[in-house]
């Protein structure tokens, strides 16, 4: 009986470890994580990423996975259009979207420096990713 109890403890923490570990992103098979973060109302967050050739980076945000995303899509496209989360560069490069986007963006000195920005007072969290540019 003991042996059973401690059994069932075990794969209680195994199982509540491996929920925990999930992530709340999907990501393409072309698309490679940089990094994840909570994005707080109004918080603009600076991302720095290695490159010596101009890349794809885009972001997701938590809308796309939300139960009720259409709704809330709607609501905030009513609201604020386009303008919720932005995401440039240092060269002017910028995408504006509600719920994810990716745009082109060209190294300064081997590095793309981009700024995430929350324009609106709600929390999103984002994951930022890259992808190489086909030419």
């Amino acid at each position: 009986m003991k042996k059973t109890i401690v059994l069932m403890l075990l794969l209680g923490i195994i199982f509540t470890g491996y929920a925990q570990a999930q992530e709340w992103y999907k990501l393409e098979s072309a698309e490679t994580y940089v990094t994840d973060f909570l994005l707080a109302a109004g918080q603009t967050k600076e991302i720095t990423i290695d490159s010596a050739e101009p890349i794809i980076v885009g972001f997701k945000t938590d809308l796309t996975y939300a139960p009720n995303s259409h709704e809330l899509y709607k609501e905030l496209m009513s609201k604020y259009k386009f303008k919720v989360i932005r995401i440039s560069d240092k060269n002017g490069s910028a995408v504006s979207s509600i719920s994810g986007g990716a745009g082109q963006f060209k190294p300064i000195d081997n590095k793309v420096v981009m700024e995430i920005s929350n324009l609106i007072d709600r929390d999103f969290k984002i994951v930022i990713y890259k992808k190489t540019v086909d030419f």
